[in-house]
């Protein structure tokens, strides 16, 4: 995000209070860098940190319509095997991954079998 102009990243999580949390880690390791690395930014609240480049982080509580409507170069979900439809979500994003080119991470621990 720091080094792409227009960088946009979702992360879906399992609840509102966890994917504020994402975000705090993204502004940690942000506050972390060296001053000379440190991207200048414009968006710093508890649900999305966004930059001067135009590039963005946003992260989402789980619904089955949250992540629609958005073109991310990066999509991940958080405990995916928690989140209600993360298959369909997975489904609907795929066009909008493949025109920017973007990657999917899902990160999780075991719900049951098969997930």
């Amino acid at each position: 995000m720091i080094f792409e102009d227009y960088f946009s990243a979702v992360v879906l999580a399992i609840g509102r209070k966890e994917a504020q949390n994402l975000i705090s880690k993204v502004q940690l390791m942000i506050d972390c860098m060296p001053g000379w690395l440190r991207p200048k930014q414009n968006v710093n609240n508890k649900e999305s940190v966004g930059f001067r480049n135009g590039s963005k982080v946003m992260a989402l509580a789980k619904g089955k319509e949250q992540g629609r409507s958005y073109s991310p170069k990066l999509l991940v979900f958080d405990e995916a095997a928690f989140i209600d439809g993360a298959d369909k979500l997975f489904t609907a994003a795929r066009p909008s991954l493949a025109l920017t080119r973007g990657q999917f991470i899902a990160v999780s621990t075991p719900n049951g079998l098969g997930n």
